[in-house]
């Protein structure tokens, strides 16, 4: 082609481009027109679209999920994550039976915005059909909530409900309007109790020493009591009545214009004196001789069930603290075969002794101890340790300067069935009317169990034991999982053979003391051993080789709180020699119709242990008062 013609053709291309140009957006902007009028508009699901698809970044603020956590007895802890979030406000009344927060202008996702932490089984995200259904909602199995509704509010956002067993309150926000990702606190609600009354006015009636507030100028020294309270009652015109209670005491002192009252109960303290007032008689004495003297006493039976041992003898420090705390004028008599003890004391120190009493004779608390002994082989030791330290993470929570370290958390994820995985430790599940039906099992104990179960299928460990135990607070539970294996240890004088027990198996020691806040301290002892081979002892007597690990240790964990001891390993060589029958006992050839083994093994146990503290319901104490008698008929 010659120069002239290839300038004549792209003449020509230009002159056409720029008719043909500006013709196409218009006709892409038709064509997707009428795919806008063929093809309905829904919104997806996020199942519907291939997983880890991210699309654009939505342009109005959008609450995607949420995740929520028990942590503790009293508080749940709401993470937020979407787009663009808000603060949200409480529309409900403190106190309410609902908690309702509302996020305003806040819509619910779409599939189109999916986001990678979608995937996460500790997010619920809130995902709606919006031909069938505008509330979103879960059931959980926590012990402060039964469930969680979100609807639209119209145009004003989302309200979100939560049903509880206990009325909720939000107490702070952690987050910043506009963030993504926003973390609230919710506790229990309690109502503020009024601020106490001024106490009233004390009146006295007419003769009592407490109302007269008269000064007084006395100086004595070495003077008896007894003249002492005469003189003082003389300046007053009172009638006085001492006690034989009170004994011959010398006492100084010196009052320069003192009240009355001021100076009279400063001698009754020092001198450890009560005094009562009948009709226009003081009578000053020992308190627990004035009850007799005035004719109050009754004497009250109380019927115990926890203050008296298998013995029937009543606790010492029941007694002592009856005779140490409150002044009775006699010994409380026990009767041990109607548990019951005999008080004799006025009403006023009947009302100190049923106090004390009740904080005395409670059953208190137990502990359930689940425990699993698992063995490891040693090339199965790391991921033993992985799966304990997953445990160990979920210990402690941390969210920058909000406050929470309320370190265990209950999981997020509901108990829907009592599988071996879904159990603490893949053991027996508390049943559904227990105590225990409050305790939601951690997510990381879960994983644990799973584990521990998949090593074993695997082959690379085995379940040693799974023993559970329950004990009272502070007392010690033992748990023996021993055989014993009965041998020929050797002959009598007789010539008869003569046997030995050795024992081999695990055997584990808990004592556990619960404290304040859920928090229980363990002592520990476990100890496995094992008959690991058999020894020639002479005179036809086997004797067996045993190894023996043990450890002791003290923890400190919350209620429900897995902890783990490892670190015992065992290190087993062996040699076996076997022998083709016959031909393996010839003198020289024998060696060559047998063969050696040589085996070396190596493995490791450890013992994962949760608590579980089990209260115990208590009633009032018993108690009648017996026949009173009287001088007057």
């Amino acid at each position: 082609m010659d120069e002239k013609k290839l300038s004549r053709s792209i003449l020509a291309m230009t002159k056409y481009s720029k008719l043909i140009f500006p013709v196409i957006p218009m006709i892409l902007a038709g064509i997707l027109l009428t795919l806008g009028f063929i093809l309905p508009v829904s919104v997806l699901h996020a199942a519907d679209i291939p997983p880890g698809l991210t699309m654009n970044t939505p342009t109005e603020p959008v609450l995607s999920g949420i995740q929520l956590l028990q942590l503790g007895g009293d508080s749940l802890l709401l993470r937020a994550r979407g787009y663009a979030l808000p603060v949200p406000r409480v529309a409900s009344a403190p106190g309410a039976d609902k908690l309702v927060l509302q996020w305003d202008t806040v819509r619910f996702p779409q599939s189109t915005e999916k986001r990678d932490w979608w995937d996460d089984y500790e997010w619920d995200i809130l995902k709606l059909d919006p031909p069938t259904s505008q509330t979103w909602w879960k059931q959980y199995n926590l012990p402060l909530l039964n469930r969680i509704n979100a609807d639209l509010a119209g145009k004003n956002g989302i309200r979100m409900t939560f049903t509880s067993t206990r009325p909720l309150v939000l107490q702070r926000v952690e987050g910043m309007a506009g963030a993504d990702d926003m973390s609230l606190m919710i506790k229990v609600y309690e109502e503020e109790k009024p601020a106490p009354l001024p106490p009233k006015p004390v009146t006295y009636p007419k003769g009592d020493p407490m109302g007269i507030a008269t000064p007084v100028t006395l100086q004595l020294r070495d003077a008896d009591v007894k003249s002492v309270f005469r003189m003082l009652t003389d300046l007053q015109n009172l009638n006085l009545i001492i006690d034989s209670s009170v004994t011959d005491m010398p006492i100084t002192f010196s009052f320069n214009k003192v009240p009355f009252n001021e100076a009279f109960s400063y001698l009754l303290r020092v001198t450890d004196l009560s005094y009562s007032v009948v009709g226009n008689m003081l009578i000053v004495g020992k308190p627990e001789s004035l009850g007799k003297t005035l004719g109050k006493e009754v004497v009250r039976a109380y019927t115990l069930s926890y203050a008296i041992d298998a013995s029937g003898q009543l606790r010492g420090d029941v007694t002592g603290a009856l005779t140490g705390l409150i002044s009775l004028s006699k010994p409380p008599t026990l009767d041990a075969r109607n548990r019951q003890i005999y008080v004799t004391a006025t009403p006023e120190q009947h009302e100190q002794v049923a106090e004390l009493l009740s904080k005395l004779d409670q059953p208190g608390r137990q502990v359930m101890l689940q425990a699993r002994i698992f063995e490891v082989n040693d090339d199965a030791s790391q991921e033993l340790e992985t799966l304990i330290s997953a445990v160990y993470d979920q210990w402690l929570m941390s969210f920058s300067h909000i406050g929470i370290g309320l370190g265990y958390t209950y999981a997020n994820m509901p108990i829907d069935s009592l599988s071996d995985v879904g159990t603490p430790l893949g053991g027996r599940a508390p049943g559904s009317n227990t105590l225990l039906d409050n305790i939601t099992i951690d997510a990381g104990t879960r994983a644990l169990s799973a584990g521990l179960t998949a090593m074993e299928t695997k082959g690379k460990g085995k379940n040693l034991a799974s023993p559970s135990i329950i004990t009272l607070d502070g007392q010690q539970a033992n748990v023996s999982l021993t055989q014993s294996v009965k041998y020929a240890s050797g002959v009598d004088s007789n010539g008869n053979v003569t046997f030995s027990d050795q024992e081999s198996g695990p055997i584990l020691t808990f004592t556990p003391v619960i404290g304040r806040d859920g928090v229980v301290t363990i002592n520990i002892t476990v100890e496995t051993g094992e008959i690991i081979a058999w020894r020639n002892a002479g005179l036809g007597a086997q004797a067996p080789e045993t190894t023996k690990r043990s450890v002791t240790t003290t923890v400190r964990v919350r209620n429900g709180e897995p902890f783990a001891v490892g670190g015992l390993f065992r290190d087993n060589k062996t040699a076996d020699r076997a022998r083709i029958p016959v031909l393996g006992y010839i003198p020289l050839l024998g060696d060559l119709f047998s063969y050696r083994r040589d085996q070396h093994t190596k493995s490791e146990v450890a013992i994962i242990v949760i608590p579980y503290i089990l209260e115990i319901p208590d009633s009032e104490i018993d108690t009648f008062d017996l026949m009173k008698t009287s001088l007057t008929k």
